[in-house]
């Protein structure tokens, strides 16, 4: 008590207040200008002693065409050449290019397929910050030789570019107006991640969630042109509230010849016959893909039975070992009955060509995805990539967005 009286005396003498109002005279006279409120203030660019980069110059939307179904049909006029140097792409925007090789897919297919995309395809669309895909003569010619109740099954090299394929596919119908069913990870069905309850009247095991799953997904994508459809659609949204009839809406809606035009397209469609799955039995042994309901609902558009107005294409996977059992079963390389009652026809993708390769260096480059952002375009970088990677689109982008393989083809070419 008696220290505080004492501290009081002494801060309240004329000569510390005298003292203070001078010590803060002298600060004000050098002090700053108070700071605005947060919410007035205006952020001012910041000196930087590193050398700031020239603006960007890579390409938005406005850059590149649109890919639609003018580019079928500019194929099936013969106005596309395969020994040409550049694609045609119809109407092309003002200022752009005609010979891009590249197309972006349209907004409304983004839209409704964006957050099921392939891991490579996302990956490329996030690298170059743009859904474009390189317009191909061989992807355009097998897209005027699709005909219903013939499956196409796109095989080819791990990373060849099945997915993107299958994805021009998806794109090109949709445009069209069909109805489209696309599964870009079959692999899922088998990751042991869905419930699952075996079904004594069928002998196979039902997924009811997923199966309601996919019916969501059906109805997301194709919501307005069911409209047309109430019979359909009121068959799908029953199933979607109720999953326990989930598959077998499934089973009427992908085997009924009566509806519309309509487009199945499965990725990764080897799991649908591989040996063996996540999931186990009451005795732990691994339960074989085609013991599960929904895995034969889609085998059965792989019959040589009538499909009406379906169109079904697929691609395998070579890339993942989980499923790559079900490609020797598939492609009927084993004396197997099953294998030989499957009805396709199977087509190869090819790899790139030396100048579709530099086609794809030069777009990865414009647009800033190499690793190296003063990477330029050469004839030696494309004989060292094209060399190493054979055409192989997969290697391409993975050689130009690794500092080292950069380095090693700028090097040693």
């Amino acid at each position: 008590m008696i220290k505080r009286q004492a501290y009081q005396t002494v801060r309240s003498s004329p000569t510390v207040v005298a003292c203070r109002r001078y010590m803060k005279t002298t600060a004000d006279a050098g002090r700053a200008p108070p700071v605005p409120p947060f919410h007035t203030r205006k952020e001012l660019p910041s000196p930087s002693p590193l050398p700031q980069p020239a603006p960007s110059t890579s390409p938005n939307r406005h850059d590149l065409p649109t890919w639609g179904p003018g580019y079928v049909t500019q194929m099936k006029s013969q106005k596309l050449t395969y020994g040409s140097p550049t694609l045609a792409a119809p109407k092309v925007p003002t200022g752009v290019d005609p010979g891009s090789p590249f197309a972006l897919l349209p907004d409304d297919v983004m839209s409704a397929f964006h957050t099921h995309l392939p891991k490579p395809l996302a990956h490329h669309f996030f690298l170059v910050r743009q859904p474009a895909l390189l317009v191909r003569e061989p992807v355009l010619r097998l897209l005027t030789q699709l005909r219903k109740q013939t499956p196409v099954l796109l095989d080819g090299a791990a990373r060849v570019g099945k997915s993107s394929t299958l994805l021009q596919a998806v794109s090109h119908h949709y445009s069209l107006g069909a109805l489209v069913v696309y599964i870009p990870h079959a692999s899922s069905w088998i990751a042991g991640t869905a419930p699952f309850i075996h079904n004594p009247t069928t002998g196979l095991y039902d997924q009811p969630r997923l199966a309601a799953d996919i019916i969501r997904q059906i109805l997301h994508v194709n919501h307005k042109r069911l409209e047309n459809h109430p019979q359909l659609e009121s068959l799908l949204k029953q199933a979607a509230r109720h999953p326990e009839t989930a598959h077998d809406a499934l089973d009427t809606f992908l085997l009924d010849d009566a509806k519309p035009d309509t487009l199945v397209a499965i990725d990764q469609v080897n799991a649908l016959w591989a040996h063996s799955t996540l999931y186990r039995n009451t005795r732990s042994e691994a339960i074989p893909a085609r013991a599960f309901r929904i895995v034969r609902t889609f085998e059965k558009l792989f019959s040589g039975s009538s499909k009406g107005n379906t169109l079904v294409v697929a691609a395998t996977d070579k890339s993942n070992p989980r499923i790559a059992s079900g490609c020797t079963h598939l492609l009927a390389e084993t004396a197997s009955a099953d294998a030989a009652a499957l009805s396709y026809t199977r087509t190869e993708v090819p790899s790139l060509t030396k100048l579709e390769t530099r086609k794809l260096i030069e777009h990865l480059i414009d647009v800033r995805a190499v690793f190296k952002t003063n990477l330029s375009y050469s004839e030696a970088l494309l004989n060292k990539l094209y060399a190493v990677s054979c055409g192989n689109v997969g290697r391409i982008v993975n050689d130009l967005t690794r500092s080292e393989a950069v380095s090693n083809a700028i090097v040693t070419a």
